[in-house]
């Protein structure tokens, strides 16, 4: 019956126990709430009667935490801007200049128009009309000997020049001009006059210089001087010799490529000496203007 009674009273006690050992797992390890006064067990009666049990106090629930607030974002700040590097001053690059083979002449500068070579061939051809004059002058000296003659005529006037561009407005050279008197007339100092039977050649070959004002083309002025000869036509060998001088003034046009052409005005003079014609010393001197056609062959720069 004491056993009875025993498990009656400690029933109670081990069921409150059993019911505060989940309460006090779970509670956090930090800090817990604290609990509500709880009352204190009766101790057991030797009563023949079975005590009521009192409802056991339930552990206040653990208060909910509030979230911890989300930081706010933070916007990263901006990248710095690259600064690009000052520009290095360029350093003028001069372009290469082709230097010029050996033995080739420079080159001359071009502007918008054709420039003389130095030292390329160069030629002129020209014909035209020549009126030659002058005293002493007579295809036969024998039927006018101890006569003053003057003469005068008409001829086929003609020149050859060749040479090079020293520079690109002056050309340097040799030449040959020449005219063939066909016609003419000679007087004595009593104006007796007759017409020359046969024709004479008068000729005068030397070097030569001519400018040019704007080369290849355009005005130039040419000079010559060298040995003159004139003779009859059919026989050179009765000739008189002396020095003779050829000025001209020309203007030249472009024809193709290198070719030009123009117009050319000439004077030739002449101092001869014929010798003793007749037992008479003959010196005759010759005027010679003329007017050519001419054409010239000018190298130009690449």
């Amino acid at each position: 019956m004491r056993w009875c009674v025993f498990l009656a009273l400690s029933t109670p006690t081990l069921i409150a126990t059993a019911q505060e050992a989940p309460a006090t797992e779970a509670a956090p390890a930090t800090e817990a709430a604290p609990a509500a006064d709880a009352t204190p067990a009766t101790p057991p009666t030797t009563t023949g009667t079975e005590p009521e049990a009192k409802p056991q106090a339930q552990p206040a629930a653990e208060p909910i935490p509030e979230p911890a607030p989300l930081p706010v974002p933070v916007a990263p700040p901006p990248e710095p801007t690259p600064v690009a590097p000052a520009p290095a001053e360029a350093t003028p690059v001069e372009a290469p200049v082709a230097e010029p083979r050996y033995g080739a002449p420079p080159r001359p500068e071009r502007h918008g128009r054709r420039v003389a070579v130095p030292g390329g061939l160069y030629i002129r051809l020209g014909a035209g009309l020549g009126f030659p004059f002058g005293p002493e002058i007579s295809d036969d000296y024998e039927e006018l000997a101890g006569d003053d003659l003057r003469f005068s005529g008409q001829a086929l006037a003609l020149e050859v020049l060749a040479g090079g561009a020293a520079l690109p407005w002056l050309v340097v050279g040799a030449g040959f001009v020449q005219d063939v008197i066909v016609g003419g007339t000679v007087r004595n100092a009593d104006d007796d006059e007759r017409e020359i039977a046969r024709g004479l050649y008068y000729a005068i070959i030397g070097p030569f210089i001519d400018v040019y004002t704007s080369p290849p083309g355009g005005f130039h002025m040419q000079a010559l001087i060298g040995f003159a000869h004139m003779s009859p036509s059919y026989d050179l060998s009765q000739a008189a010799t002396g020095i003779g001088t050829v000025l001209g003034l020309g203007y030249e046009l472009r024809a193709s490529k290198r070719w030009n052409v123009g117009v050319l005005g000439r004077l030739a003079v002449s101092s001869l000496d014929r010798g003793d014609v007749a037992g008479e010393e003959r010196t005759p001197t010759v005027y010679e203007p003329a007017l050519l056609i001419t054409a010239t062959f000018f190298p130009e720069a690449d």
